[in-house]
């Protein structure tokens, strides 16, 4: 019964360890276009550039984690992985997108 509890407490302890290993990262701020200065525009740019990268390295973490899990990973576990993988995806696009529209309300201001 004590190699049961323990191998629980274990399996939990791995289990939790593999979910923090992973980070996303927090999404940079998108400054308002109608008021924007050039210099925040231009560092939103770095910003959101940065993020793409560290949203990819947060996939690649997400990979080698699945390929690496131990042979009691659940399934559960792997979909749970592979939903946040895709997460990343959506939320690439969504901070890309949004930096962009106020961008073009950037620049439509010297226009």
């Amino acid at each position: 019964m004590l190699k049961i509890v323990a191998a629980a407490v274990l399996a939990i302890f791995v289990a939790g360890a593999a979910e923090a290993a992973c980070l996303a990262p927090a999404p940079p701020g998108i400054p308002d276009g109608k008021t924007a200065s050039v210099d925040q525009m231009n560092n939103a740019a770095v910003a959101v550039k940065q993020y793409v990268k560290m949203l990819e390295f947060y996939q690649a973490c997400l990979k080698k984690q699945d390929s690496d899990a131990p042979a009691g990973t659940t399934d559960e576990q792997r979909r749970i992985w592979l939903t946040q993988y895709n997460n990343a995806v959506d939320k690439m696009e969504e901070v890309a997108n949004a930096f962009n529209a106020q961008l073009r309300i950037y620049k439509a201001r010297s226009q």
